[in-house]
């Protein structure tokens, strides 16, 4: 396990994703002194990890290896993801004739890009697309 404390945003590398080994992970930290914190680990998250380290560090994410060896974002097929600002918001639901931003299309947190760009619950992802016969789509 190794942990960095030097900023406020933590990486952490456990063996096995168990509910003692982030515990002790846990205690070597003030909780309270972290924004952001990112576990890596040899082999996926499974659900009962996943609540064992939300209730060590609140809010985080989770990787496997796998999951990090490759760039999604570069790959030929996968279309340019922005995360569009709060601000922001209002202004597209308008655009796009949208009473509620939550009528927009779902992406799921565990989508390689939502993971990728930070993505989080209520946040607005914006997918844009280039397609030879249409030209550039917005999504």
């Amino acid at each position: 396990m190794r942990l960095d404390t030097g900023t406020r945003d933590v990486l952490l590398f456990v063996r096995k994703p168990n509910t003692a080994e982030l515990a002790k992970a846990a205690a070597a930290t003030d909780p309270r002194r972290l924004s952001d914190v990112m576990i890596v680990a040899p082999e996926p998250f499974r659900k009962t990890q996943q609540a064992a380290a939300f209730a060590a560090f609140g809010p985080h994410e989770a990787f496997s290896f796998t999951e990090l060896m490759v760039n999604v974002a570069r790959h030929a097929l996968v279309p340019k993801h922005e995360l569009v600002p709060r601000e922001r918001v209002g202004a597209i639901a308008r655009a796009f004739h949208v009473a509620n931003p939550a009528q927009f299309p779902l992406i799921r947190a565990s989508d390689a890009m939502a993971k990728y760009i930070r993505a989080r619950p209520g946040d607005l992802v914006m997918i844009t697309r280039t397609c030879p016969s249409v030209g550039t789509q917005v999504r």
